[in-house]
């Protein structure tokens, strides 16, 4: 078996056969090249390659946030198992330790923009958990849609034949 799968190694496309293990490995390299690489030119990378990548690199960012709200449900669970009752963290406790407190006053007087002051209060009364699921739900589909919408710009590629 090992012999055999030396031997396909060794071959060439037209059937020639390589004398050395270094001679095959230098036409699987040559052979692996672009066209604009074997000139000099260096590899390609165009926007067909930097697309899918930047869109994996921000598609971490929703679901980090998804990550997150899991492992409050972790805390929260943990809470229960040792103490025996369920406690839910609200989101307000954990932004009230984050926003400036200027920011926190006016959340809980509520003097100006009252409609604004409880529609916020109502999403920081929701369990961090749900909060942070939902936003990252949110933030995964805006991002694929806005990258399907990015895509229809991208100019066509050429199709490659493997004819020549």
């Amino acid at each position: 078996m090992g012999l055999l799968y030396m031997i396909s190694d060794t071959e060439l496309t037209n059937g020639e056969v390589l004398k050395t293990e270094s001679d095959a490995a230098e036409s699987r390299k040559s052979a692996s090249l672009s066209k604009a690489e074997k000139q000099g030119g260096g590899p390609q990378v165009g926007r067909k390659n930097r697309t899918p990548r930047l869109a994996r690199l921000c598609l971490l960012v929703p679901h980090s946030i998804i990550l997150f709200a899991f492992a409050a449900l972790v805390y929260e669970g943990c809470f229960w198992f040792k103490y025996g009752w369920w406690r839910s963290v609200k989101a307000s406790v954990v932004l009230y330790e984050v926003l400036p407190a200027s920011v926190v006053q006016w959340i809980r007087s509520g003097t100006s923009w009252s409609g604004v002051n409880h529609i916020v209060s109502f999403i920081l009364d929701t369990p961090l958990f749900l909060l942070l699921l939902v936003s990252g739900f949110v933030v995964r589909v805006l991002i694929a849609r806005a990258f399907r919408w990015l895509r229809r710009f991208e100019k066509p590629q050429e199709k490659l034949s493997w004819r020549g």
